[in-house]
């Protein structure tokens, strides 16, 4: 009885392999077979990418219709023949010498997306605080005017990441600064993050204590687990690096994740009383890692919106719930990942109507990584392609990412409007050159939607609203995120995957104002222009 039930396990777990197989392979043979491939055209695009960044920025600046790109302290104006032009000294942007990230957001709602810039150190050398962040509005011109001290920002620490949203839905995007922490003797002093409330009148007020998200976490079940911190005024701050708004619980109101460095990240949520409740505990976040990169999706298109963290060694995908809660499923689906994780995002590659994941890997730290071999082993780009039922496969070699140097920051839009994403990745070096990547999307047959919202009642460029688009019986949805990856900013116009499907039954909107939109009978392959109307409330 006993060889018996070994024999039947063994049958069925060959099964089970050969099926996984079998899949993989189809996966395999369906990637090179569409087409849906990437081609790096770094070398003819007119961006010099030869020298150090963390982060990059997608935003069409000049409202020309075309993606800009922000990085490394320049701006670089799309041309529209897949050519761009540096035109920072056009543009009368500051050129910095250590910038972190450059995150773009129209804060007094007149069409233009202005541009906060985060400054550090370079987080290497003994006692050397950051450097001011600025702040440039954008003058409708193609010129900026740095307002910083104007508007009420005065973040000196090392900054990182960024991110805009509107948290208290009151029409102007208020803003988040992480910060890291700076280098006193022989061990670093954490700083407090910043949120800066939009007042409305070209103004920002600190309510960052006042708020409750000064990036400290509450893990009661870690406390005696969690390392020594030191901070720069005795508060147990972390060292953060990239901060995200999305509506975890669907109540219509942003709430706060923070990605951080060598502990816990936190979840704060969002009380709409311009106060933050940490939520980490209860929503089973208290893990421990070293969080650098994050993104947003909803990966198993169930409604609710998943999260992505990057760290060194194995990342995380929470999965959620939709109660409030997480699970950890990034082993479960085939996500963990074995490098050390920087920018990433969910986005549907080959539009096929389900979101794919890319990672970027770098190893930087020498002590950790020993030899050359291990760290282009932990440098090793990774892309998965989403095979449905809450897995993934790696297809990093067939669709052309595959690299081994080390990168930092990703950002994700489509630059030529063909309606395949895009993705820049910043190649990272404390010395030396190096070179980036701009990967495009060679496309295939599926079809697809790129939807620009323009707010009226809500913030002008939409960010915190909701879209979910059906077609061929299938529903997606995907929020306006401002400032995500690592150090870096997506494009705001969505692109949905259609698969074969030609027409769109419905586009739904949920506006950060309360407003719900819905347009039906939409032709596939085109971008749409839509503007919030007040009256359907």
């Amino acid at each position: 009885m006993k060889k018996i039930t070994i024999i039947f396990t063994l049958v069925i777990t060959i099964f089970i392999m050969i099926g996984i197989l079998t899949v993989y392979l189809i996966k395999s043979k369906s990637v090179q077979k569409s087409g849906s491939s990437f081609k790096d055209v770094i070398l003819n695009s007119g961006i010099s990418s030869e020298y150090y960044s963390s982060g990059v920025s997608w935003s069409d600046y000049d409202r020309d219709g075309y993606l800009d790109l922000y990085l490394n302290g320049k701006l670089y104006r799309n041309l529209g023949n897949g050519q761009f032009s540096d035109v920072t000294d056009q543009a009368k942007l500051k050129k910095t010498p250590l910038h972190a990230a450059g995150v773009f957001a129209d804060y007094n709602n007149d069409g233009c997306p202005d541009l906060y810039v985060s400054n550090s150190s370079d987080q290497k050398t003994i006692n050397t605080p950051g450097l001011a962040d600025l702040f440039f509005l954008n003058n409708c011109d193609g010129t900026f005017t740095d307002i910083t001290k104007k508007a009420g920002i005065n973040d000196a620490y090392n900054s990182q990441g960024v991110a805009w949203g509107d948290f208290n839905n009151d029409g102007f995007l208020d803003l988040y600064v992480a910060n890291f922490g700076t280098l006193v003797n022989s061990s670093y002093k954490y700083e407090p993050n910043i949120l800066y409330k939009n007042n409305g009148d070209g103004t920002f007020t600190n309510i960052t204590q006042k708020a409750g998200v000064t990036g400290e976490t509450r893990c009661p079940n870690l406390i005696m687990k969690l390392p020594t911190v030191e901070s720069i005024d005795g508060k147990q701050y972390k060292p953060s690096y990239q901060p995200i708004w999305f509506d975890y619980n669907n109540d219509g109101l942003l709430d706060l994740f923070v990605a951080t460095d060598s502990l816990v990240s936190p979840l704060y949520r969002n009380n709409g009383n311009d106060t933050f409740t940490d939520v980490t505990y209860e929503a089973g976040l208290c893990r421990y890692g070293t969080g650098m990169g994050v993104t947003v999706g909803d990966y198993d298109n169930d409604g609710n919106l998943d999260l992505y963290v990057t760290n060194t060694g194995n990342n995380y995908l929470w999965r959620n719930n939709g109660d409030g809660t997480f699970s950890e499923v990034a082993y479960k689906a085939n996500v963990a990942d074995i490098g050390q994780g920087w920018g990433t995002h969910f986005f549907d590659y080959d539009n096929d109507g389900d979101l794919d994941l890319y990672v970027a890997n770098g190893a930087i730290d020498r002590d950790k990584w020993k030899t050359d071999a291990e760290i282009k082993r932990r440098s090793t780009d990774i892309f998965y392609e989403n095979i449905g039922n809450g897995k993934f496969i790696p297809v990093t070699r067939e669709v052309g990412i595959y690299d081994q140097t080390i990168k930092r920051g990703a950002a994700f839009g489509d630059f030529n409007n063909d309606g395949f994403i895009d993705i820049y990745v910043v190649t990272f070096s404390y010395t030396g050159k190096v070179m980036h990547h701009l990967y495009q999307n060679q496309g295939n047959k599926n079809h697809w939607i790129t939807i620009q919202l323009v707010g009226t009642k809500s913030n002008r460029d939409g960010v915190g609203a909701k879209v979910k688009v059906t077609a061929g019986g299938k529903s997606q949805i995907q929020q306006v995120i401002s400032g995500s990856s690592f150090l870096s900013q997506n494009s705001l116009w969505l692109t949905f995957g259609l698969g074969r499907s030609k027409n769109i039954n419905t586009i739904e909107i949920s506006w950060p104002s309360g407003i719900k939109q819905t347009l039906t009978n939409i032709k596939a392959d085109q971008k749409i222009v839509v503007s919030e109307k007040i009256s359907n409330l």
